[in-house]
């Protein structure tokens, strides 16, 4: 639970202050400083709230950023004040981060969802890999609709996919748990 907690974590700071594309400047010998963002205030909707979910909320809620739950097994009484429980669609509308943490295979981001986000949206999945749509991910990476995503968990694994195309994407192979 914490190795997974703490990786999604690093990987959302990792993509809110562009590094692996300010990395790979560096290395060709670039020097650009770019403005990033600040986790403090922004918006994080977490998507299923088991042991995962609770860990990165008190993570993310020790840092400041206000916390949105979808969880439709979660009670009311389960979830600390700091913490909002919302439904999907209003979540996916008011998200500057969505972070998937829910057990299952269905298919959670589709077409519908993608179109209910925000422009420059972040999208984090340390859950499975069928959860989202990859196609939609990579055409909402195109239009500017996601600025950025984390993959952990995929459809086909070993991973070979266009996603590995894009700057804005760190991919890992499934080492969520791995410490």
């Amino acid at each position: 639970t914490q190795s997974v907690a703490e990786l999604t974590v690093g990987c959302l700071l990792t993509l809110i202050r562009d590094v692996p594309r300010v990395d790979n400047l560096m290395h060709v010998g670039k020097w650009e400083k770019t403005t990033g963002h600040l986790l403090k205030d922004m918006k994080v909707l977490l998507i299923g709230y088991g042991r995962i979910g609770k860990r990165v909320a008190r993570i993310l809620d020790a840092i400041g950023a206000k916390i949105l739950i979808y969880d439709p097994f979660i009670s009311d009484n389960d979830i600390p004040d700091t913490i909002k429980k919302i439904e999907l669609t209003d979540g996916l509308r008011m998200a500057d981060v969505i972070s998937l943490h829910s057990s299952g295979e269905d298919l959670i981001l589709g077409e519908k969802e993608f179109g209910l986000m925000k422009p420059g949206v972040y999208i984090l999945n340390v859950a499975r890999g069928g959860l989202i749509h990859e196609d939609i991910l990579e055409n909402a990476l195109i239009s500017g609709k996601v600025a950025g995503a984390w993959l952990d968990t995929f459809q086909e694994e070993p991973y070979h996919g266009k996603l590995s195309n894009y700057d804005q994407v760190i991919l890992t192979p499934h080492i969520g748990s791995y410490t």
